[in-house]
């Protein structure tokens, strides 16, 4: 029997836009359509980055192109079942490939504080929707990348989430929007929002520092920790679009027949991310290895010095530079709490492409 507040909403097709009036009590119906529109358009988006059946994407039919199919991503929308295990934060079940994932939803604090989910739908399912992505990515086998323990301090997790805002944001780029324009999932606990604005969000390589074997959130928070990865992709973003330009979304991409001439170049740096999330190894992912592997995973797909010398910048304006001080964590002799230092420097030779711009 069905109990009060589920709902049941499925479909196979994509071919509608469902955006049907919202006129019931929780509105879970609408929910439900905007959540399967939505779904199917961060599938799309990830599809033309790179995340396709070989890849192990989530989707019901491969058409006899790799992978397993009989594993698109099942949402379902909770306001009873998960209220005292996560209290309406959203999780996403990602299984591994030929097996459907779960996007869950859960809608208690709606009645404690009077916000809507579906307000924020679309921030909170491309957060989500990238944590599946990335770990059928990264592995093979169970997605299960982003351990909290050494020797990684905590850093897979981190990034794990900063790849989730990160993709939130560029999903939700317009134009006429600049690198400080404040970015932020409204229901997501975050101390600063995504800008270049340092007065806005001030954080740097250095801001990570955490307490030794700790599961206090309060001081080891791996969602805000993520934040100051989140600002570097942030930078690096917007090295590219502040250079090239970017009169189309991603969106105008898919959906209104621009030409591939035309495409922005940031859609590059996406590809390349991707690319580099693929060579991340479970238990040895640290900012700086994620660093190192997203540009080789951008040199793959451009061979443009000056392209991949901004992408350089662009961590390096956070402090994850390229000289001698950027160390993984270290922890001081009787300290408690690990220890960062920022770099900000490129080297001599970005440093001479880009003087010339």
């Amino acid at each position: 029997m069905k109990k009060k507040n589920q709902i049941d909403y499925t479909t196979e097709s994509s071919k509608f836009k469902y955006l049907g009036p919202y006129n019931d009590d929780k509105a879970y119906a609408e929910l439900m359509r905007q959540s399967f529109y939505i779904i199917n358009l961060l599938h799309d988006a990830f599809y033309l980055l790179g995340f396709d059946e070989e890849n192990r994407n989530m989707q019901k039919y491969n058409f006899g192109k790799g992978g397993k199919e009989n594993d698109r991503v099942s949402v379902v929308i909770d306001g009873v079942h998960c209220k005292d295990m996560t209290e309406s934060n959203p999780f996403m079940s990602t299984a591994e490939d030929g097996y459907i994932s779960y996007l869950m939803i859960c809608l208690h604090n709606e009645e404690k504080t009077g916000k809507r989910f579906i307000d924020s739908a679309s921030q909170v399912l491309s957060h989500e929707y990238t944590h599946a992505v990335v770990g059928r990515l990264v592995s093979e086998g169970k997605p299960i990348f982003g351990t909290l323990k050494e020797p990684v301090w905590g850093m897979e997790a981190c990034i794990h989430e900063a790849l989730g805002d990160f993709f939130s944001e560029v999903f939700h780029y317009k134009p006429g929007m600049t690198r400080d324009t404040p970015f932020y999932i409204p229901t997501a606990h975050r101390k600063y929002k995504i800008s270049s604005d340092l007065n806005i969000n001030p954080y740097k390589y250095s801001s990570f520092n955490p307490i030794k074997d700790t599961n206090d959130t309060e001081y080891n928070d791996y969602h805000e920790y993520g934040q100051i990865f989140a600002v570097m992709l942030h930078e690096v973003l917007w090295e590219i679009i502040d250079y090239y330009g970017a009169e189309y979304t991603i969106w105008d991409v898919l959906y209104n027949n621009i030409s591939e001439n035309d495409y922005p170049a940031y859609i590059i740096l996406l590809k390349g991310i991707l690319s580099g999330v693929k060579k991340f190894v479970i238990g040895e992912t640290s900012f700086l290895a994620a660093r190192d592997h997203i540009i080789n995973g951008v040199r793959s797909h451009s061979e443009n010095d000056v392209f991949v010398c901004l992408v350089k910048r662009g961590f390096a304006k956070r402090g994850l530079g390229f000289g001698k001080k950027a160390k993984n964590p270290q922890l001081p002799i009787n300290g408690k709490r690990y220890k960062t230092v920022d770099d900000f420097e490129i080297s001599s030779e970005c440093q001479d492409i880009l003087n010339e711009l």
